[in-house]
């Protein structure tokens, strides 16, 4: 597996940023994903060739949109990102969620529960 970076502009207002994860779903190459902001998606694919195969891909949906895919390499990224991007980057896995829906989705569910309610003492 082989992890890839793709770039775009979110003000394009071309694509939205969830009907791009809502395809990079539908995608069995796709095997991970991760979006640690609008415009950025680290995607982890069995496509070690070329990022223009993953390109070709994207574009196959999206004939209009502007974006760019690189190859991310452990040895050549660097910069200050959540733990789950080191991650992808250094040791691409696929999702556990892959049939049930995406990494974003897993997240979601995986976030931590909110507070108990605060019990004020009785009067």
């Amino acid at each position: 597996m082989r992890t890839f970076l793709l770039l775009w502009n979110p003000g394009q207002n071309v694509v939205m940023h969830d009907q791009i994860a809502a395809f990079l779903d539908t995608r069995l190459e796709i095997k991970n994903w991760f979006s640690p902001f609008v415009g950025t998606i680290l995607l982890v694919t069995d496509l070690t060739q070329v990022p223009g195969t993953v390109a070709e891909t994207i574009r196959s949906r999206f004939a209009e949109f502007h974006f760019a895919v690189t190859p991310v390499e452990p040895w050549g990224t660097q910069g200050w990102m959540p733990k789950l991007f080191w991650d992808l980057v250094q040791q691409p896995f696929p999702s556990k969620m892959r049939a049930g829906g995406s990494l974003g989705d897993f997240l979601k569910l995986a976030s931590p529960p909110p507070p108990p309610p605060t019990i004020l003492p009785k009067k």
